[in-house]
């Protein structure tokens, strides 16, 4: 429950940064041209794509600190309304000056995929960015959460308003991390993590930022992580490594 409480923290962060916000008419397929998206949905759904620019430039929104080194689909479905925001989405630092990033939404029976894509970026560098996605008037049902890059989520109940998240683990990932000092970036000691408040761990030899803790529901996804208290220090072990 804390890793949600956390979440929702920050999500009133998600759209104030949101910088290519972009309207749309009826498709599933998004191509965003000059700013319009041509969506063909046959589920008649209204999309509205956007998403935040690079963040390693220091831009901050739904993941801020606190999922620094994780991908993940954060979920809030009103009833209604869905949104969905893909939490570091990994794509080129300069994507396609015309196109920009545009995505997909990909409803087959149980299984709700979205993707983005770069189109062909100009830079020879890798960054993350959040991509939302507001589905108006949204089909209900119960749907598996997934993207090209992220393994789908436990079935999920939308017949009724629900809220969470479903994150990966990409701490050995570095280009996931946006900023010096964030989880997953390198480090020689402890002070150098989280403004000093952080973890200095050695993963495979390579020294890398992890939260400190003293219980794992402090953690910023506990599900994903374990409280290491055997040493001076605790800090968030990733139970994938």
């Amino acid at each position: 429950m804390k890793n949600l409480i956390l979440i929702l923290a920050f999500v009133s962060l998600v759209f104030a940064a949101c910088e290519d916000e972009e309207s749309n008419n009826n498709t599933n397929n998004i191509n965003n041209v000059n700013n319009v998206n041509n969506i063909n949905n046959t589920n008649d759904w209204e999309v509205v794509l956007s998403d935040t620019g690079c963040k390693m430039g220091g831009v901050k929104a739904l993941s801020d600190y606190s999922l620094s080194g994780f991908e993940c689909i954060y979920y809030n479905y009103d009833g209604t309304d869905l949104t969905l925001v893909h939490v570091n989405r990994v794509l080129n630092c300069c994507p396609d000056e015309a196109l920009g990033i545009t995505g997909t939404v990909d409803a087959s029976g149980q299984n709700l995929l979205i993707d983005s894509t770069d189109n062909g970026g100009l830079c020879d560098c890798m960054c993350p960015y959040d991509v939302t996605y507001e589905i108006a008037d949204f089909t209900s049902g119960s749907y598996y959460l997934g993207a090209s890059s992220l393994n789908p989520s436990e079935l999920i109940d939308f017949t009724e308003p629900v809220e969470g998240i479903h994150c990966e683990d990409r701490l050995g990932d570095f280009w996931y991390v946006g900023a010096e000092g964030e989880r997953g970036h390198f480090c020689q000691d402890n002070s150098e993590c989280m403004n000093g408040d952080g973890y200095c761990l050695d993963v495979d030899g390579d020294k890398v930022c992890v939260n400190s803790c003293t219980i794992t529901e402090e953690c910023p996804v506990p599900a994903l992580e374990t409280c290491d208290t055997s040493g001076d220090l605790g800090y968030c072990a990733p139970d994938s490594l």
